[in-house]
């Protein structure tokens, strides 16, 4: 069921009981666990957290810890699969789900059992009616099973008066002889009740399709996991902080809109939280407040990675949007980014130096002249901009961080290609750098960020020296080789997803009638020699205004339609492993499917 009360039908719940929390490897899911995580212990509640990839290993954990505990809470994973049918939980259980996955199963929208978090701003009025996917034929049944029996009783029940059974003969032949021509009236209610079932089996397919067809985002999990701390008078700017950052993830990884209402709403349903938290220690003079205070300010934030803590020169080159925008990878789009720098101000000695040794002055006029400048070279005719709103946080004389560079770099602690260190313990390193007095941690992943960014940026430069994208007519096809630099870096999903929106705005910004075609890349697997993975993403321009992505249904029905060996477990539908043998049949049944 759907569950808008979060303080009394989620946590009040939770007193005095443990918890297992299984949540997926996501940043938005790392800050969703740390509010919570405060919040249990603050309260006592008793908790395990199990990091999970797949649904495997939801089930696996589930059957580890359902002896002995009652409540499970699923972080960023379980809303789209149908957990009564994956778990087979008892009477007792209760399932409670926080997650920006969408479409929610609408077994779980309506099991008892099933507690799907949501805000009360949420649109739902897209999930069916219950009538319409559900039905109980039940008291039908049991109709026809009593009329079957009272036929076969009246069958051995003729006797005539005397006790002879050879007197009721013509009773028993003129049964049968009704039972062979079919009694008219039972026979049209069986015919009726038949065509009926039919036809509400057709009309549920239809609408189970339409429901599942696409999938998308609703707000960040920490988003919520916040506005929980809120309703319990508990909130802080820690874990403000928190719910920003998950927000950022989903602007980083491209799961809401940017230049629709997706980003701009939770934008503003935060900043009226940093506006309460923060104005005081501006307009309070007479408040004393510690130096190790956090403090969170809205700010427009440059869409160039971690300039901060790298140089401009370094920024302008592994950044997503100026990468795209300017084509670094041309010598033409380079000689264009010596142009905007000389338009700026910025000597090419400053803008190669690290950031933080820059004269103070320049540094503070930095961003504004980089902003103004490109909007009066370049604004016109684009849609997006060199900047976005976001927020800054500063605790310290030193420590002063944007979300976007926090983000990244945690996303690069859960990515990092090291084999001596386990998913789980990567894990509860991203939990302990979130912790806002844990600055050093995040210095050290930043570092394994630039690392992150270098590498894809010489993927994505090699994808297009190569040309290796094939325009089929329904959607443009990348196909890496098996001899990927770095492909250490690519192994885990948020890593090889980020280094797909790489090529694919850079292709789009090649060709800008690519723009509305969706893309799908393809990559040898590093876990399973023989098999290949496979992400879909929808086109660039639906992107910007409204995320929403039809390959998870269509993966599904090309590879029934071509019996393809897939894995499909994952918590985003549209990246799958395939074996290598069934590419090409599996390829063309999605040409053949996006094309009906």
């Amino acid at each position: 069921m759907l569950t808008k009360e979060l303080k009394k039908d989620f946590y009040q719940r939770l007193h005095n009981r443990r918890v297992i929390v299984l949540a997926s490897y996501e940043v938005d899911s790392v800050a969703a666990c740390r509010i919570l995580i405060s919040l249990f212990k603050t309260d006592s509640i008793q908790y395990t957290l199990v990091p999970v990839f797949t649904t495997d290993n939801i089930e696996q954990a589930y059957l580890e810890h359902n002896a002995h505990c009652d409540d499970f809470l699923f972080v960023n994973c379980g809303a789209t699969v149908d957990l009564l049918e994956l778990l087979s939980p008892s009477g007792v259980i209760n399932l409670y789900v926080i997650d920006a996955h969408r479409p929610i199963s609408v077994t779980n929208v309506f099991s008892e059992q099933v507690h799907v978090l949501v805000r009360d701003t949420e649109a739902i009025e897209e999930i069916p009616k219950f009538e319409d996917v559900f039905r109980d034929d039940d008291e039908d049944e049991q109709s026809e099973a009593d009329e079957a029996v009272d036929d076969e009783s009246s069958d051995g029940g003729d006797l005539d008066e005397n006790g002879d059974p050879s007197a009721s003969e013509a009773a028993k032949a003129e049964r049968k002889r009704k039972k062979k021509g079919f009694d008219d009236e039972k026979y049209l209610k069986m015919a009726k009740k038949q065509r009926e079932r039919r036809q509400w089996e057709e009309k549920r397919t239809q609408i189970l399709r339409s429901y599942e067809e696409s999938t998308f985002f609703s707000c960040s999990s920490a988003e919520i996991a916040y506005e929980l701390s809120w309703l319990l008078s508990k909130d802080t700017n820690n874990l403000l902080w928190l719910g920003i950052i998950g927000l950022t993830d989903q602007y980083f990884l491209n799961r809401v809109s940017k230049s629709g209402t997706g980003y701009l709403t939770e934008r503003d349903f935060l900043g009226a939280h940093v506006r309460r938290l923060n104005n005081w220690l501006e307009n309070d003079s007479s408040s004393i407040v510690s130096v190790d205070c956090m403090k969170i300010s809205a700010e427009r934030e440059l869409r160039l990675y971690l300039y901060r803590h790298w140089s401009i020169w370094d920024s302008f080159y592994h950044s997503l949007f100026t990468m795209s925008q300017f084509k670094l990878w041309s010598l033409k789009g380079q000689r264009k980014h010596l142009d905007f720098l000389s338009s700026i101000g910025l000597s090419l000695a400053n803008c190669k130096r690290k950031f933080k040794s820059i004269d103070t002055k320049i540094r503070g006029e930095a961003s504004s002249k980089i902003i103004s400048t490109y909007e009066r070279l370049f604004r016109q005719g684009l849609k997006s901009n060199i900047w976005f709103s976001s927020f800054i946080a500063q605790y310290g004389v030193m420590n002063k961080f944007s979300a976007l560079d926090v983000t990244i770099a945690v996303n690069a602690l859960l990515e990092e290609p090291c084999e001596m260190t386990s998913s789980t313990e990567k894990f509860m390193k991203a939990l302990d750098a979130l912790s806002y007095t844990n600055s050093s941690m995040i210095a050290e992943s930043i570092d394994k960020a630039k690392l992150l960014l270098e590498a894809i940026c010489e993927q994505t430069k090699n994808v297009l020296s190569t040309n290796r994208a094939v325009n089929t007519g329904q959607f443009v096809l990348v196909s890496l080789s098996s001899s990927i630099k770095d492909v250490k870096f690519f192994a885990s999903f948020n890593s090889f997803k980020l280094l797909c929106l790489y090529i694919e705005n850079c292709i789009v910004s090649s060709n800008n009638r690519l723009g509305n075609k969706s893309f799908i890349i393809t990559a040898p697997s590093s876990v399973e020699e023989n098999n290949t993975v496979i992400l879909g993403l929808p086109p660039l321009l639906l992107m910007e205004d409204k995320y929403s992505n039809i390959f998870g249904k269509a993966f599904e029905t090309a590879a029934d339609m071509t019996k393809s060996r897939i894995y499909q477990s994952y918590f985003e539908n549209n990246y799958l492993d395939i074996r290598t043998e069934d590419l090409v049949k599996f390829l063309d049944a999605l040409t053949t499917i996006m094309s009906a």
